[in-house]
């Protein structure tokens, strides 16, 4: 669909096709604009494109003139742009001048004229078989060319390659296209202009204020966000793009926290923040006082930003109120096990800010978010109390799509680089076999082997796509090169291990693998540092990528080659309970630690076998005081469970005493006066021998008052 919509009057075709012609000169495709040619009386059919190519446009031209002012077919073209919330530009051909009173409907938009003197940019076009000479004012082209640039239309909107690297590559194979990629993101052109426009249409009606792009993984959602929308809403009247955060590692905290996202536009707008300050306002104190702290720096932002947009603006184009902007990249890891302590924050701070935004701040939020991952987003939404979403689908590329992705690349690299075609066969050939789940990053990955390893050649060509063994085999093929680089730790053993469990857990909401970033001192150290050579032979090849210490796999689709989605699959048990044992950690940690709140029994046993086995004791290290104060409760428990049973049994023994004593009570009562009274007052032999004869005692007496009646009389007969 074509992205520039040039309104005109019929009578102006000429002047119009010859607008067009200086367009593409400036680097404009052909099929990227939209001029009707056939005049008002198109039948239906064409009436029904006209519409749809109006509405799928990023900007729409009015060339002005006496006829198109006058008509209503134009009016209705250029009102339709407007209520979709469009950029509109007006040039006037001819016939009309600046103070001319029927422009005043569209004073507050860019007018400028073509027919302004010199007539210094003659044009020469053919049409219905006569070559005409349409002349403009050459100034006038060019501030119609800045302005689109300036809002990020024209094909040369977004410098590259960056200054730092003049020889990049045109295709950044697994890697996600980032902000510095936009010159050479093609493909979504269309997606970018609908969610910039429902931004919009939000924005005017105050809801909702959460946008959530969602898509499958290997959509290109990451690559849709950073180098499609984010880089054109900077350059919108409406919003203040501020961060693009990812929640791995600490929304707020880690590596591609929000820490370091304002600290770099803070940066940029000569206001320094550091990352740690941010870290400490926002976490200190309850979740309100986060939320209050993170909307003044929102609030901070969105005054820089109007002071530096207000120079040479207008007076109401500077009083008009921005809108700033946080976007969370990949939002299925806002709910991962190992960061759900800060993220819980962030999440609430957000439903405060969205909820009930304070005075003068008018603040929205991006999301992209794996599809199977949404419900458990929209779940959090009535407890945060704010509006339901607006969910917008990044669907999958079309045939023409993949083309762009293919093609167009390859010409910015020609015209700001190095010469590089892409052979016609090779891209048919592609786009047939750009089929499945992966079909996009596996062909992004593809373009960037052949690139990497033919461009010397200046030419891409199908015999070098069958030599690299098509989309399938590239990846495999550089999985088998990279553990052939990584010498004696290349082995399919050492392979396992740095990717399980390191690299990648399992989701049960999606039943599927998930990468995961790892801190790189913890994956690599110690008795596994036998494989780093593994590790960076992997990150030479482009199927890891390293960050500020950390490494990760490129892309998931890395995952589910043969044989790691094998491993994964057979680990997704012990993956689940590595993830229950690090969220469990971190909510003890951060509730105090009581000890109340621990594994025991069963569930400590399974934790414990678990850091028993050496390739997830290291993943499992954070968890350690954790599991130390399971095996101390545990230990305890036993102790008081002994201590329990031996008290039972001696209560038991007492209960049973005592109902043998009341059965023989008498003959208890004989027993005990026998061994306690009788049997230690006796009459010894020699005793007894010293009586006369004929004498009587008592055997057992000391008086004859105190045992006369227990004990038996005795005689001394000879």
């Amino acid at each position: 669909m074509p992205r520039l919509f040039i309104s005109h009057s019929s009578k102006d075709n000429i002047a119009a096709l010859a607008f067009q012609r200086w367009l593409v000169a400036q680097g404009w495709s052909e099929d990227d604009i939209f001029i009707d040619l056939h005049g008002i009386t198109a039948g239906d059919a064409w009436r029904d494109t006209l519409v749809r190519a109006n509405v799928a446009c990023d900007v729409l031209l009015f060339l002005a003139s006496p006829d198109s002012l006058g008509s209503e077919e134009c009016r209705r073209e250029v009102r339709r742009a407007e209520d979709d919330r469009k950029d509109v530009l007006v040039a006037i051909l001819h016939g009309v001048t600046l103070d001319d009173p029927r422009l005043q409907p569209y004073v507050d938009r860019q007018i400028t004229s073509l027919s302004a003197v010199p007539l210094d940019e003659p044009i020469e076009v053919t049409h219905q078989g006569q070559t005409h000479t349409v002349s403009f004012n050459r100034p006038a082209l060019n501030s119609i060319h800045t302005k689109l640039i300036e809002w990020g239309h024209a094909p040369d909107s977004f410098v590259w390659p960056p200054k730092d690297r003049p020889s990049a590559p045109p295709y950044p194979g697994l890697d996600a296209f980032d902000e510095q990629s936009a010159g050479i993101f093609f493909g979504r052109e269309a997606d970018t202009m609908s969610a910039i426009r429902e931004l919009r249409q939000m924005r005017h009606r105050g809801s909702p204020r959460l946008l959530v792009i969602q898509g499958a993984s290997g959509a290109g959602k990451s690559s849709f966000l950073r180098a499609g929308l984010w880089p054109k809403l900077s350059r919108t009247a409406e919003f203040v793009p501020v961060a693009v955060v990812r929640p791995a590692k600490g929304v707020i905290t880690g590596p591609h926290g929000l820490g370091k996202g304002f600290e770099a536009w803070f940066t940029g707008a000569r206001r320094p923040r550091s990352a740690g300050s941010v870290h400490a306002e926002l976490l200190v104190g309850d979740v309100a006082a986060g939320a209050a702290r993170l909307s003044a720096y929102l609030a901070e932002a969105v005054a820089l930003a109007t002071e530096a947009r207000s120079v040479g603006a207008s007076a109401d184009r500077a009083q008009a109120r921005l809108s700033p902007l946080i976007a969370i990249d990949q939002g299925e890891e806002l709910f991962a096990a190992e960061d759900a302590v800060e993220s819980e924050r962030f999440i609430a701070m957000l439903g405060h800010i969205l909820a009930s935004p304070p005075a003068g701040l008018d603040p929205f939020v991006l999301i992209t978010i794996r599809a199977d991952s949404l419900d458990a987003l929209l779940q959090r939404v009535p407890k945060l109390g704010i509006d339901t979403p607006k969910a917008v689908p990044l669907a999958p590329l079309s045939t023409t799509t993949y083309r762009d992705v293919i093609t167009r690349p390859a010409f910015v690299y020609s015209r700001r680089v190095a010469r590089l075609d892409v052979e016609p066969e090779l891209v048919s050939r592609l786009v047939h076999d750009a089929t499945g789940t992966d079909a996009l990053p596996l062909l992004a990955f593809t373009m960037h082997r052949l690139f990497d390893i033919y461009a010397k050649d200046k030419r891409l060509a199908l015999a070098d796509y069958e030599a690299i063994g098509g989309i399938g085999g590239s990846i495999d093929r550089a999985l088998a090169e990279a553990q052939k680089q990584a010498g004696a730790a290349g082995t399919v053993d050492h392979l396992r291990r740095l990717i399980v469990p390191g690299l990648a857990t399992w989701d049960p909401a999606a039943n599927a693998a998930k990468r995961i970033v790892a801190q790189e001192a913890e994956l690599l150290g110690g008795k596994r540092a036998e494989l780093k050579p593994l590790a960076d032979a992997l990150v030479a090849n482009r199927l890891l990528t390293r960050g500020a210490g950390t490494l990760e796999v490129a892309h998931e689709a890395l995952l589910r080659r043969k044989p790691i989605d094998g491993w994964l699959a057979e680990q997704k048990d012990a993956l689940k309970l590595r993830d229950d044992v690090l969220r469990e950690a971190r909510e003890w940690e951060g509730g105090g630690k009581h000890g109340d709140f621990v594994r025991r029994g069963t569930r400590l046993e399974s934790a414990l076998d678990l850091v028993g086995t050496p390739d997830f004791a290291a993943a499992l290290a954070p968890a350690s005081a954790y599991l130390a104060a399971g095996r101390k409760q545990e230990a305890a428990g036993r102790r008081r469970a002994r201590l329990v049973s031996a008290s039972i049994m001696s209560l038991m023994a007492l209960v049973i005493a005592g109902m043998t004593a009341r059965m023989y009570e008498r003959e208890l009562s004989g027993l005990w006066f026998q061994y306690a009274t009788a049997r230690p007052y006796l009459v010894t032999a020699p005793a007894a021998l010293a009586k006369k004869r004929a004498e009587s005692f008592w055997d057992c007496a000391k008086t004859e008052a105190d045992y006369s009646r227990h004990c038996p009389g005795m005689v001394v007969v000879p």
